[in-house]
């Protein structure tokens, strides 16, 4: 899960693409990764996700800034191996909530 957090941060749209276990449309991603800057990644919380495991969930949230604006994506994300490899599920992945701010009006500070 951090290294998808990593890609995001990095611009790294392939790597997305080739961690997820449906198919990602690539022009919107790319689209996404250039107005949006993510600068802190806060893990609330993890569930099984060990070597031995095959499944696994990671809740988190992402900061990121937007233009002038500030947001927090808060989210379950679940993830499956496979062959060795850990790919993101978003069938299984859920939204907590995402709140954009104006820089400067947030509520903490």
């Amino acid at each position: 899960m951090r290294s998808r957090y990593s890609a995001y941060t990095l611009r790294k749209s392939g790597y997305i693409v080739e961690t997820s276990l449906q198919r990602e449309d690539l022009s919107s991603l790319e689209e996404h990764m250039r107005f949006i800057h993510y600068f802190r990644l806060e893990i609330v919380e993890t569930r099984r996700g060990s070597a031995l495991d095959r499944k696994g969930t990671v809740e988190f949230r992402a900061y990121y800034e937007e233009g002038k604006k500030r947001g927090v994506l808060y989210e379950r994300s679940a993830f499956l191996k496979r062959k060795g490899r850990w790919y993101y599920d978003p069938k299984n992945s859920l939204i907590l909530s995402q709140d954009p701010r104006k820089i400067g009006h947030s509520r903490d500070g």
